[in-house]
């Protein structure tokens, strides 16, 4: 069955309790906040183990007295079908699903949405209803204050984007409140197109260049995984798009300053590169959740690559 994403992420903690998770939409950010919330949801509760498998089809239930409950990452979509579901439904375990719209997941998607035992989680760039949401709860946990002005104006410039609309939160809740002015807010909003989605759009620059510019913003884990999931966000408008007028058209709005260099960037890019640069975030991805402890040089590494790739 599909629930509200916007109201899951607000209350997760009430209804836990399926069996499968099928996340989609095309807002990555969204999608990999509300992946994290399913896991560390149930571990809260259980003492799960977290477990990759590639397809659904391998899965072989343990029973046993001391076998551990897991949480599987199913990997690949293409070879699971409703047997195979049906069998997994018969154990303990939990099973988590997250790929981005493409025709290839609509029939698995839609047997999801038939089962009790599962929800489907679209996640898609926020409405301003959403961001009022997410904007009202903050409020609440927090002490600080807004006038009715300033709380207009800060609903309306939230980013669409659900990982750098809580950033940009995170950054005005360490203000005081008599730092909430018109002007300490704008430079926090106006810093998100300075931020660190802004890389993919030096890309084209020499290493030393890019090497400088990471190093300034990339601190840390979260920094790496907000760097890289924006990147892989631009890079699979190109890679799922087959012509130009398509790739145009599905060109987020709030990038309407940068449509141009969108443009030119996806004419670099024919099948075979599209394939390598699938490959790239895929390998990319995998070893930032394995060696956690080296994301600083692993995202770097990537953009290196990532631009070698554009320019060749």
């Amino acid at each position: 069955m599909k629930i509200n994403t916007s109201a899951f992420v607000l209350d997760y903690n009430l209804s836990l309790n399926k069996k499968f998770y099928f996340i989609s939409g095309s807002e990555i950010t969204y999608m990999e906040k509300v992946k994290q919330i399913v896991i560390s949801g149930h571990r809260s509760k259980n003492s799960f183990e977290l477990e990759n498998i590639k397809n659904l089809n391998l899965y072989r239930s343990e029973p046993g007295l001391f076998s551990a409950q897991k949480i599987y990452l199913v990997d690949d979509i293409l070879k699971t079908n409703e047997d195979d579901i049906d069998r997994a439904s018969t154990g303990d375990d939990i099973f988590v699903f997250k790929f981005e719209n493409s025709p290839k997941i609509k029939t698995i998607k839609n047997i999801f949405l038939k089962r009790k035992d599962s929800w489907v989680i679209e996640c898609y760039e926020l409405s301003k209803e959403d961001k009022k949401l997410f904007l009202n709860k903050w409020l609440q946990k927090t002490s600080l204050k807004l006038d009715e002005t300033l709380y207009w104006w800060l609903l309306e410039n939230l980013d669409e984007r659900y990982a750098f609309l809580e950033q940009t939160l995170e950054k005005i809740e360490k203000l005081e409140n008599k730092d909430i002015t018109k002007e300490n807010l704008n430079q926090i909003i106006s810093s998100k197109t300075h931020g660190l989605d802004k890389m993919f759009f030096e890309v084209l620059s020499n290493n030393e260049k890019l090497i400088d510019l990471y190093n300034k913003k990339i601190s840390n884990l979260t920094d790496v995984a907000s760097f890289y999931y924006s990147f892989k966000q631009y890079s699979f408008l190109i890679i799922n798009n087959n012509n130009e007028s398509d790739f145009t058209a599905n060109i987020p709005r709030y990038l309407f300053r940068e449509k141009s260099y969108m443009i030119d960037m996806f004419r670099k890019y024919n099948d075979e590169k599209k394939k390598k640069l699938l490959k790239l975030l895929m390998r990319t991805e995998k070893s930032i959740r394995v060696n956690g402890e080296l994301s600083m040089v692993i995202g770097l590494r990537f953009l290196l690559n990532f631009r070698k790739l554009t320019i060749s």
